[in-house]
């Protein structure tokens, strides 16, 4: 094999490739061969008919197959010899075969930036003891007391603060409805703070039967573009009010979470559970610290298809969010020089949790990426083998690993920061409590991107909508 490489800048480079006469024609042999094994031609008994009439009648077959098997092979070949990893999916140029003439093929792309980790001494990062005190314990206590109490009817009483108002509504904008702007048995708890103030306050002292009518005024950023900065007038009937009653803290509600000897037992229980939260929540803010000092602490050069790849996601999700924007050329221009760096910031931090997990044989298993897929399809309320088949679905079994593998990697550089020579094992079972209680799933720090460069390379990605129902006008 013959090759030659051009570099066209810091990471991006062009290949010349030129596979010898012999391996052409053997590679020609093995498709013949395979083609004779599995194609029955008119007149002839299986396997029988000549290859010269073989090399005519299928010549564009043999040619697409004898491409495909000799192109991966030495292209890889390639990248071995310059010893290099590509950071993007390369474009292949002048792809002509011919039996008779050595193969030759060109190909573009950008390769993995070479760059030296940071050493972990380098980095500063505060280590402490969780502290919390009883009142803490007792807050929980009343939040899974709240989780628990039983709605009751007032009747004809003032609604006030805690209760469930159940109501219709309908709103206009200038006078015409808008999209979503009716609403039927929807409750609202006051003071919870789920719903725009303007549309909560009118509520309070409200009784079954009453009819209301005031004006919403929607913040500037509100989420819908639509209504964002308008004020919108709505009709509400309001259809029951209820209010929330307690359970009592005896041995029928502490059944509820779990087996407890005593009211003591699950107060032990409940300060466990508080303190796991806590250590992880503080164990996430020092992944954190890291991540930023990653950022900080490199400046390496990255794959600018990269770059642009997903600066041209930023646009399109632009364009749904904002599309407003998209007509002041300045300021989009701004924007995308913003957050080009961003990006450029979050590859180098996917360039370096990589090598660190190379360095340190840090990986995730199979069983782990399943698990955290099941889960996150069952909240997207679908079915994981459904989603699986799908490009979204590839696409998030693909960040998921990248995730957890983040995760790992910003665990062990905490340890070996903090001067730990083994990772101590962190909490990772549930109490009895937190088992029974509802809870968000797990988080890790936050993302520093896409995946990691060179997969990503092969990675699609996709979105996804869901659709809602119609609702009050809430904070978002």
């Amino acid at each position: 094999m013959q090759l030659n490489v051009e570099e066209l800048g810091t990471l991006k480079r062009k290949i010349s490739v030129e596979v010898p006469l012999v391996e052409v024609q053997a590679t020609y042999d093995d498709v013949f061969s395979e083609l004779h094994s599995h194609i029955q031609v008119k007149g002839f008994r299986p396997g029988k008919f000549p290859r010269q009439m073989a090399e005519k009648r299928f010549q564009d077959v043999m040619k697409q197959e004898a491409t495909r098997n000799l192109l991966p092979k030495y292209f890889e070949k390639a990248l071995e010899e310059m010893k290099a990893r590509p950071a993007t999916q390369p474009r292949f140029e002048n792809l002509e075969i011919d039996k008779k003439l050595p193969f030759k093929f060109e190909a573009e792309f950008e390769i993995v930036p070479t760059f030296e980790f940071p050493e972990p001494g380098g980095f500063t990062l505060e280590d402490k003891q969780v502290e919390f005190g009883p009142e803490e314990v007792e807050e929980r206590i009343e939040q899974l007391r709240l989780s628990r109490a039983a709605l009751e009817d007032k009747g004809d009483a003032a609604a006030e603060q805690g209760d469930i108002v159940t109501l219709d509504f309908e709103g206009t904008l200038d006078g015409e409805p808008f999209e979503g702007n009716t609403g039927t048995d929807h409750r609202v708890e006051l003071g919870a703070g789920q719903f725009l103030k303007d549309f909560e306050e009118p509520l309070f002292g409200g009784k079954a039967g009453e009819k209301k009518t005031f004006d919403v005024a929607f913040p500037e950023d509100y989420g819908e573009q639509r209504l964002a900065g308008k004020t919108a007038q709505f009709q509400v009937e309001i259809k029951k009010v209820d209010m929330k009653v307690r359970p009592e803290l005896d041995e029928a509600f502490y059944s509820q979470f779990g087996q407890f000897d005593s009211p003591e037992a699950f107060h032990e229980d409940i300060e466990q559970q508080i303190r796991q939260e806590k250590e992880r929540s503080f164990r996430m803010e020092q992944q954190q610290q890291v991540t930023e000092q990653l950022r900080e602490k490199s400046s390496f050069e990255v794959p600018e298809t990269l770059v642009e790849q997903q600066l041209g996601e930023f646009e399109h999700n632009l364009s749904h969010s904002d599309p407003e924007v998209l007509k002041d050329e300045k300021k989009l221009e701004e924007l995308k020089k913003e957050e080009a760096e961003k990006i450029r910031g979050n590859l180098r931090v996917n360039y370096l949790v990589d090598e660190w997990a190379r360095r340190n044989d840090i990986s995730v298993t199979k069983e782990e990426v399943q698990q955290r897929f099941y889960m996150q399809a069952y909240m997207l309320q679908q079915n994981p083998a459904e989603l699986l088949g799908t490009s979204h679905g590839e696409a998030l079994l693909f960040r998921i690993e990248q995730q957890l593998l983040s995760s790992k990697v910003l665990e062990n550089l905490v340890d070996r920061i903090l001067g730990k020579t083994e990772t101590e094992p962190q909490p990772q079972g549930e109490t009895e409590a937190g088992k029974a209680a509802e809870t968000t799933g797990g988080e890790t720090p936050e993302e520093p991107g896409q995946p990691a460069a060179e997969k990503e390379a092969a990675a699609a990605t996709a979105s996804s909508s869901t659709a809602e129902e119609n609702s009050p006008p809430d904070e978002s």
